[in-house]
């Protein structure tokens, strides 16, 4: 996709909004995560994984308009996979959460540990291959309970669950996965499928890794992309100001 300088809202420097990037990318993530659920026959044996939180907790320091962008995004996610009867598997490998020590922190009476997370607090108990129970994401919010990004969800408000589940040597990672894949009795077979991934990706889930495998814009491409650039500007004589240090990195590489 090519989003134009109208479509970054650059400012006079040239300098283009990072955040409006990562939200379109986040945007078309989304909508191809969609795409595979509906297109799938509802109910049949697939499995859908999205690189990221289900609970986008992220969001909730954003401005109202990017917060709401967001929630909609996995909104529709959430819906398609629930109207579709497809499985959807959130996969955070590296989590901070501390859900459950702040479930512990209130059922006992206990003080606050702000620098313990859960995944920590699990490390020793899980064993590879290991999960912890099904539980319902009921987050508050990090300066206001009552603010929490889930408040925003509707009708996915109390939709989303998790486990923890030892998948290598680091602590355990958390999945985020719909309550209705609990209901509907698919959970160890939806598990079981994480770990399959996992053993195939040697400690994280194949099919994740190779997307960005295939994905990811290397140094060669980008150089690629500012030659042709480059070229195109000069061809139509068009102004194309490039750094002199860019210019001679080009030119270099072009000879090799």
């Amino acid at each position: 996709d090519v989003l134009t300088p109208k479509d970054l809202g650059s400012d006079s420097s040239g300098e283009p909004k990072e955040r409006v990037v990562n939200m379109r990318r986040f945007q078309m993530e989304t909508e191809k995560l969609v795409e595979y659920i509906r297109r799938a026959q509802p109910g049949s044996r697939k499995l859908a994984f999205l690189d990221g939180a289900l609970v986008a907790t992220f969001a909730e320091a954003l401005e109202p308009e990017s917060r709401d962008f967001y929630v909609q995004c996995l909104l529709q996610v959430l819906r398609a996979s629930e109207q579709n009867r497809i499985p959807i598997v959130a996969y955070i490998d590296t989590t901070y959460t501390s859900d459950l020590v702040t479930l512990l922190r209130h059922c006992f009476d206990l003080p606050e540990a702000p620098q313990l997370h859960d995944a920590q607090l699990l490390s020793p108990w899980l064993e590879w291959g290991e999960r912890t129970p099904f539980f319902i994401c009921a987050r508050g919010g990090s300066l206001n309970p009552q603010d929490g990004i889930l408040n925003s969800y509707q009708e996915m408000r109390e939709r989303v669950g998790f486990v923890y589940l030892r998948t290598n040597n680091n602590f355990p990672a958390r999945l985020e996965i719909p309550v209705w894949v609990y209901e509907a009795g698919l959970l160890d077979w939806v598990v079981d499928l994480v770990r399959c991934e996992v053993i195939i990706g040697r400690g994280y889930p194949y099919v994740l890794e190779t997307a960005d495998q295939i994905a990811v814009i290397r140094n060669e491409d980008r150089n690629l992309f500012l030659r042709l650039m480059q070229d195109w500007a000069s061809r139509e004589k068009l102004s194309l100001r490039l750094s002199q240090k860019t210019v001679s990195k080009l030119q270099r590489r072009r000879v090799r």
